[in-house]
């Protein structure tokens, strides 16, 4: 708690302070207007309270900080008791304890500290105004009266801002743990989801060289005995040709058995293909994990592409899209994410927009944008960045041979519409929608 951001901000006013009062009274002590003794006790004064309130700022241990605290009060009072009060420079002495006291002492105590001191300072400060005897009764009421009353106020506003300070800072380590929780959760989940997929699709691979190898073996032992009866006709052509109607029946019984196994290989083959999750799809399954996982309102529309991509040009925008929503989610805060997709010239575009915390506009990229560019670069892409102040954008530019042919109504390569309609260009939607119900 020392060296919070208060107590800093304390430090550096007490000491700029402290110089003001000595700087005033070192000219006043100069040019007369002052003894020299109760200037030199003054000057002698300041100097000690800007090293104490040094040492209290430094010192960590609790029981040597009250020490010195005690100290500090202890040569304010008998400053006073001996030379006398200067109205304007006792109250900001004051004030500048209080403060001291509420910022390095906990709720209530600091309060109670803060009451006591101001008690103490009255007594002595009515009995030199006793002592002096040429003002009335009135006159030290009301003297005593803006006495408390400042220093009562500098008091309650000091410890209750201390209070405060202090209910909060368990609420903000609380909310930084969710929030460091919450962001390695998602990263766990998209790295478990990407372990998942490439475990899946090392399976599909197995099965599909287990699949060729069922394949060759039929059709080589197909092709074999087709070969064997071929020979075998031809023979007994000249030799026994009422025996050749039993062999092509035996041919043509084994053909049939074949095809059958074939089509069985290649069915299953086709399931196997089916079952992995790739292009858009990949992506949109992604976008909708991710959205249920963090809560954010995450939007995508896919323009004028067609389906599929190829396998290196889609693992590149899967990693950007992935990467993109998580950097939202983890710097940016976000609640809304839009994601954009438009093919034009031979090149595909990506944006990601939020709406989360604004960026400085010379943004420190770290290792996923750097993993971006990276990969983008491998295949003469590039990478955008524009920082907005109601969010944050990033764009891919990709080169690339999309299969099939573009449409622009969104569809997909067998004419059946996307799950998704096509707006147009992203440049005219730089609006995010209102969040749905």
């Amino acid at each position: 708690m020392r060296y919070t951001r208060s107590a800093v901000a304390l430090v550096a006013g007490s000491l700029l302070t402290y110089a003001y009062l000595f700087v005033r009274f070192t000219w006043e002590f100069a040019t007369g207007r002052v003894t020299p003794a109760f200037g030199g006790a003054l000057l002698a004064q300041i100097l000690f309270f800007m090293a104490a309130t040094v040492l209290m700022f430094l010192i960590q241990e609790r029981g040597k900080y009250r020490i010195i605290l005690a100290l500090h009060v202890l040569v304010y009072l008998i400053f006073q008791s001996i030379f006398g009060y200067v109205i304007s420079t006792e109250i900001i002495l004051v004030a500048l304890i209080i403060m001291q006291i509420a910022t390095y002492e906990n709720w209530p105590g600091n309060l109670a500290v803060c009451g006591l001191l101001l008690f103490i300072a009255s007594l002595f400060r009515l009995e030199y105004l006793r002592e002096i005897g040429t003002i009335s009764l009135v006159e030290v009421l009301f003297a005593q009266g803006e006495f408390l009353l400042i220093g009562g106020l500098v008091a309650v506003s000091a410890t209750t801002s201390t209070y405060y300070r202090e209910a909060l800072i368990p609420l903000q380590q609380e909310n930084e743990r969710l929030e460091s929780a919450a962001s390695e959760l998602s990263r766990t989940n998209l790295s478990y989801q990407n372990y998942a997929q490439s475990i899946h699709e090392r399976a599909m691979l197995q099965e599909r060289k287990r699949l060729t190898r069922d394949m060759h073996d039929i059709v080589g032992y197909s092709l074999t005995n087709l070969q064997m009866v071929l020979r075998a006709v031809k023979i007994m052509a000249k030799s026994e040709p009422e025996k050749i109607p039993a062999l092509v029946d035996t041919a043509t019984e084994n053909a049939e058995i074949a095809r059958q196994e074939i089509r069985e290989v290649l069915r299953n083959l086709r399931e196997r293909d089916e079952a992995i999750v790739s292009g858009l799809k990949a992506i949109t399954r992604l976008v909708k994990t991710f959205g249920e996982a963090t809560s954010i309102d995450v939007r995508i529309e896919y323009g004028n592409l067609v389906w599929d991509f190829d396998r290196v040009h889609e693992s590149i925008i899967y990693h950007f899209v992935q990467e993109g929503m998580i950097n939202s989610f983890r710097h940016g805060r976000a609640q809304r994410i839009q994601i954009l997709f438009w093919r034009e010239d031979g090149a595909v575009r990506v944006t990601i927009m939020d709406d989360g915390q604004s960026s400085p506009p010379d943004v420190t990229e770290g290792i996923g944008l750097t993993g971006m560019r990276e990969r983008l670069e491998l295949v003469e892409g590039w990478l955008e960045i524009d920082p907005r102040a109601d969010g944050f954008t990033i764009s891919m530019v990709l080169p690339m041979q999309v299969s099939g042919e573009s449409s622009e109504t969104g569809g997909q390569e067998d004419g059946s519409e996307l799950p998704y309609p096509a707006r147009g260009r992203p440049e005219a939607l730089r609006e995010l929608p209102e969040v749905r119900p």
